[in-house]
């Protein structure tokens, strides 16, 4: 399954903030919401050479194809 992942561009970034810009950076295959966020790390490498970006963190949000998450500091949240 895919997971696109937006990076958070406003300044309350790292932040639980709903309303803030976004900014869509690519996506990662995987198997459930933990494994993408999993995935878009760059531990060893850069998780998305296409498009150099940093590691996915609060705030940001994965969509899959039942909707859009934002990053918690644990776990995920819903968005409407």
């Amino acid at each position: 399954m895919q997971f696109h992942i937006y990076h958070a561009t406003g300044p309350r970034r790292f932040s639980e903030t709903v309303n803030q810009p976004r900014e869509y950076v690519g996506f990662v295959e995987g198997v459930s919401l933990e494994d993408a966020y999993a995935r878009s790390q760059n531990n060893e490498n850069p998780w998305n050479p296409w498009n150099p970006c940093r590691s996915t963190s609060v705030g940001d949000v994965i969509q899959d194809d039942s909707g859009f998450y934002m990053v918690l500091d644990i776990g995920f949240r819903h968005m409407d």
